[in-house]
């Protein structure tokens, strides 16, 4: 007999686990399709990117506010409306603006703890008791109560840590430097903005005053070498002649042509700056050729300067003190807390001789553990700190390497400038007195055209000498920190922040002449 039970009971067994291999197949499956069902089909790509277009054309259309150009636009008006209107130095605003939000947020946190409850209490029956004395062992015959069976009690607590005020008087100086660090990076974004408006506005001046120029000159020497090879085809001029004067030709012009690739972008560059879109049109004012300056101050001037207005310097002088605040922040942490608190209290128990009371106290608290943790995190800050005093020390010197190394590029760019400017007026002197000669057949053709290419080919690089003089000018001032926007805000408008510019400018150059 217990054989027989015994294989009934592995048949019962064997059909349970059969049975819950179904019910789990059966569950899986369900799960897989509820899944499937719950699962929404992503948004195609197509709509996210027509989305991102349409939303860039409305900011586009929301920046029509910005004030047109009028008339010729100068350098300093490109620079005052790159300044304003540059989605760059806008991201840098918010940055600022976000961070003195938070200082403003993190002073809150100097404010006592103020904490309102109120609670309601109710028993099934009365909280009756009888109670027995400790010296004779005798206990009182009737069962009292001191709390109704309903009641509420509402109380208003007011707490200050001393331990905490400290670390928020860190954290407010912490929150402080942050903002320091944003406006640094604002002035670099500032320094940057006008040194790429700078290098634009050149190429897209030197592009609109030479470019209809070349664009004939490429066309008539065009005509000339079609000429040129009918004349050596037709043996009136030596083949190995006419070659070497199609070199020439080719040659000035394949030069000319990588002069035009320099160029031909600096407009659509100059449009980006100004947040303006790519195809934008307006007239350059022309540009007189001044004399310009000779730096005569002495390295020691410089290099104060730049030690003194570099935003990376003054950066990293905001991080040294944000990890000295973490060093101090850490010793606060290992100490005890003192908290101080007052709190009001009122009870509806009607047996209470008082309903209404107020407390004061004072409690002292230390985590242990805590102090344990806060040396190692002492440790750690204390590091970080060296860390920064061995960065800044390393930037120190590589922005006094800049420095040098600007003046030294703008010398060298101002010698490269009067070199070109000479050759510009030899190739012109000689393309006139070409273009005097009144032969006009054989090789005589040939000449005036070369010359014409070479005078225009040398014009080209002589503005282009003295854009790089220019730019390498402004990267003096960048490397001594120079901020025409530092005393400014960009409130007011784009004419009166170009002459504010253009003034800033001019007193850092006569202070660099002297």
């Amino acid at each position: 007999m217990r054989p027989s039970s015994e294989n009934q009971r592995d048949r019962q067994g064997d059909k349970m686990n059969a049975t819950m291999k179904r019910t789990g197949v059966t569950l899986g499956m369900a799960v897989l399709l509820l899944s499937g069902c719950g699962t929404k089909n992503p948004k195609p790509d197509l709509d996210l990117r027509q989305e991102r277009s349409a939303a860039f054309h409305e900011r586009m259309g929301a920046d029509a506010a910005m004030e047109p150009i009028h008339g010729e636009l100068t350098l300093p008006l490109a620079i005052a409306r790159a300044i304003k209107y540059n989605l760059d130095h806008r991201v840098k605003l918010m940055e600022s603006a976000v961070a003195r939000e938070q200082l403003t947020l993190a002073r809150m946190s100097y404010l006592p703890t103020v904490v309102a409850s109120a609670g309601y209490s109710s028993r099934s029956n009365e909280a009756g008791a009888v109670s027995r004395s400790l010296l004779t062992g005798d206990i009182s015959l009737e069962y009292s109560t001191s709390q109704e069976k309903d009641h509420t009690l509402s109380t208003l607590r007011a707490s200050w840590d001393m331990i905490d005020f400290g670390l928020t008087y860190f954290t407010v100086s912490q929150k402080t430097e942050e903002i320091g660090i944003a406006e640094e990076q604002r002035r670099k974004v500032v320094q940057n903005i006008i040194q790429d408006v700078q290098e634009a506005y050149w190429r897209a001046y030197i592009a609109q005053e030479l470019l209809a120029e070349v664009d004939a000159l490429a066309a008539e020497s065009e005509k000339a070498l079609v000429h040129f090879k009918g004349l050596a085809h037709k043996g009136k001029v030596d083949p190995k002649e006419g070659l070497n004067q199609q070199r020439e030709l080719l040659q000035i012009r394949y030069n000319m042509r990588g002069l035009q690739e320099q160029l031909a972008q600096g407009r659509i560059h100059l449009n980006a700056l100004l947040n303006l879109p790519p195809n934008s049109q307006y007239h350059l004012q022309a540009v007189v050729r001044e004399s310009l300056p000779v730096i005569a101050a002495n390295a020691d001037k410089l290099e104060g300067m730049a030690l003194a207005m570099r935003p990376e310097l003054r950066m990293e002088d905001s991080k040294l003190k944000i990890s000295q605040a973490e060093v101090k922040k850490s010793i606060l942490e290992m100490l005890p807390h003192a908290e101080l608190w007052g709190q009001l209290n009122n009870d509806t128990n009607r047996y209470l001789y008082n309903e209404s009371w107020g407390e004061v106290g004072a409690q002292l608290s230390w985590n242990l553990l805590g102090a344990a943790q806060g040396l190692g995190r002492h440790g750690v800050y204390k590091a970080e700190t060296e860390l920064a005093e061995a960065r800044h020390q390393a930037l120190s010197m590589a922005v006094l390497a800049q420095v040098h190394l600007a003046v030294n590029r703008y010398g060298i760019a101002l010698k490269k400038y009067e070199d070109a400017s000479e050759l510009e007026e030899v190739s012109g002197n000689l393309a006139a007195m070409l273009q005097r000669d009144k032969k006009r057949e054989g090789t005589a053709g040939y000449g005036r055209i070369r010359a014409n290419l070479q005078a225009t080919a040398t014009k080209m690089e002589s503005m282009l000498a003295y854009a790089e003089v220019q730019n390498a000018l402004m990267r003096v001032y960048n490397s001594l920190g120079v901020d025409p926007m530092e005393e400014m805000t960009d409130e007011a408008g784009v004419a009166e922040l170009a002459g504010r510019i253009e003034r800033h400018l001019q007193k850092v150059n006569e202070s660099l002449v002297q």
